[in-house]
C-alpha cells in the first residue's frame, strides 16, 4: 500500500477483533512513532502499551475509560510526553509536548493501518486516574489513547469536507 491508500484506508475503529497483537508488529507500530520529528529533537514521547488483562482491569477499577470498547482492544497504547524534556523558551512546553505527541502519534495510526490493523484516537479518558493506575510520571501530559486491533466491523464512508475548505491560497 501507498500512503494515499492508506490514508483512505484509515477510520476510526471502536470494535476490535479479540485477535493478539505480535510483539513483532507492536515494535513496528512504536518505531514508527518513533522516527516521527519532534521540536528540538527533545522526543519528549513516552508510548505506554497496555496488552495485559492485569493492567486493563487496573485501568477499568479506576474508569479509566468512558467509552467500553477501548477496554476490548487487544492493544491500548496510552500516548505520554514529559514537557521537561525541551530547554526552557518562551511558550508552553505543554503544547509542544503535546504537537510532538500528535505527530508521532500519526505515524503509529498510519503503520498500523498499513500493517491491517484499526486504531482510534480516544480523548475522552480520566488522565489523573491513568497515570495513578500505571504509575505515569506527575509531569507527564496524557493527550488521549489509542486502542489497536484487527477491525471487527465494516469500514463506515468517510464524510469529508471538500478539499477548496481546507485551504485558502493567498
Amino acid at each position: 500500500m501507498d500512503l494515499d491508500q492508506i490514508m483512505n484506508k484509515r477510520f476510526s475503529v471502536r470494535k476490535f477483533k479479540s485477535d493478539k497483537i505480535s510483539d513483532e508488529m507492536i515494535e513496528q507500530i512504536i518505531n514508527a512513532a518513533r522516527l516521527a520529528p519532534t521540536g528540538n529533537n527533545a522526543q519528549p514521547q513516552k508510548f505506554y502499551v497496555i496488552t495485559s488483562d492485569e493492567n486493563k482491569n487496573k485501568l477499568k477499577e479506576v474508569n479509566a475509560f468512558k467509552q467500553p470498547f477501548v477496554y476490548d482492544a487487544p492493544v491500548i497504547i496510552v500516548c505520554t510526553g514529559n514537557p521537561n524534556a525541551y530547554p526552557s523558551v518562551e511558550g508552553s512546553n505543554e503544547t509542544r509536548a503535546i504537537r510532538d505527541i500528535s505527530i508521532s502519534s500519526t505515524h503509529l495510526v498510519l503503520k498500523s493501518t498499513e500493517l491491517g490493523l484499526g486504531s482510534c484516537f480516544v480523548g475522552w479518558i480520566e488522565r489523573d486516574a491513568i497515570k495513578k493506575a500505571l504509575n505515569i510520571p506527575k509531569e507527564y501530559v496524557i493527550p488521549y489513547v489509542i486502542p489497536i486491533g484487527y477491525v471487527d466491523m465494516k469500514q463506515h464512508e468517510l464524510n469529508r469536507k471538500p478539499l477548496g475548505d481546507y485551504y485558502l491560497k493567498l
